[in-house]
C-alpha cells in the first residue's frame, strides 16, 4: 500500500475520525469549526457516500455528488486558514 502520510491520522477511516474529533473536541477542534455537530454531520454524510462507492452499492445521485463537493469545500475552507 502506498504511503499516505507520516502521521497515523492519515490512516483513519472517516468514522474513526469522528471519534477522534469527539474525544478531543475542546482541546483541538472547538476553535476551528463552527460547532461539533456541523463537522460531524458532514463527515458522517461523506462516510455514508464513501461506503456506497467503495462497496459498489449503486450510483450516486447528482445531489449526492454535489453534497460531496460542497462538504469537502466547506471543511477545507474551515481548516485551510490554520494550515497556511
Amino acid at each position: 500500500m502506498p504511503i499516505r502520510g507520516d502521521h497515523d491520522i492519515y490512516y483513519l477511516d472517516l468514522n474513526e475520525l469522528i471519534g477522534v474529533i469527539r474525544h478531543i473536541w475542546k482541546d483541538c477542534f472547538e476553535d476551528k469549526f463552527k460547532d461539533q455537530h456541523w463537522i460531524i454531520a458532514r463527515i458522517d454524510s461523506l462516510y455514508s457516500i464513501r461506503n456506497r462507492v467503495a462497496h459498489s452499492s449503486g450510483y450516486l445521485t447528482r445531489d449526492e455528488l454535489k453534497s460531496v463537493e460542497t462538504y469537502c469545500r466547506e471543511i477545507i475552507k474551515q481548516i485551510d486558514q490554520y494550515i497556511k
